[in-house]
């Protein structure tokens, strides 16, 4: 399999892993770890927010033993956060203010300038 599959696999798994636990953790009221506790073990979105965990763990451990650290590394987490956002923006209405707009791009600007030949 194409190590980019892969790694393009695992960054989605990893962004939508963070989504879900912050959907399902939205609006919890959290004053100890037993009641973090018992609202993680009563929401099917964090488990399967842990499965997607360690899905991503996996396949990311795969593309590490094939590419160079320095690739791989920015791609996954520059990438993720893009998606992450851009979910976050949209759908959960977080809100983009000019100063985050302004970091996006120049994420996005140092993605390509990175990886441009």
């Amino acid at each position: 399999m194409n190590v980019y599959w892969v790694l393009a696999a695992s960054i989605i798994a990893n962004a939508t892993a963070n989504i879900l636990i912050k959907i399902a953790m939205r609006g919890a009221s959290i004053t100890s770890m037993g009641t973090l506790i018992s609202r993680a073990a009563a929401e099917p979105a964090i488990w399967f927010g842990g499965l997607l965990f360690v899905a991503s763990f996996g396949g990311y451990s795969y593309v590490l033993s094939k590419l160079n650290l320095s690739t791989a590394y920015p791609l996954m987490t520059s990438v993720g956060l893009a998606i992450v956002v851009l979910y976050s923006t949209v759908y959960l209405h977080e809100g983009m203010t000019w100063q985050k707009a302004g970091g996006f791009v120049l994420i996005i600007v140092g993605i390509w300038a990175m990886f441009r030949r």
